[in-house]
């Protein structure tokens, strides 16, 4: 499965908990350009596409979703996140 993203923020931290694998396109005129900088974080670990709106055509889609590695992705997302994050929330609370 691949998700092609334009939300940000919690929905980031999200995705990386379902192992979903992602192709960003940042709205380039959020604050700060926020968006950008929330992906890269991710695709400076080569667990997503980054594609800037202005880069953005069907053709730059197409070629990264041919060549987008699913199971790598997959499992590099699944070792970025807390594994017991529910409970480390729960347990905070509770203390």
């Amino acid at each position: 499965m691949l998700c092609c993203w334009r939300r940000w923020a919690s929905s980031l931290w999200e995705l990386c908990a379902n192992r979903l694998p992602c192709i960003f396109i940042p709205f380039p005129f959020a604050a700060k350009n926020h968006q950008f900088y929330n992906a890269k974080f991710l695709y400076e670990k080569n667990l997503c596409v980054l594609i800037e709106q202005k880069n953005v055509d069907k053709n730059t889609v197409l070629r990264h979703i041919d060549n987008i590695n699913l199971a790598k992705i997959s499992s590099g997302l699944a070792n970025i996140i807390e594994k017991n994050g529910a409970k480390i929330i729960v347990d905070e609370i509770l203390a």
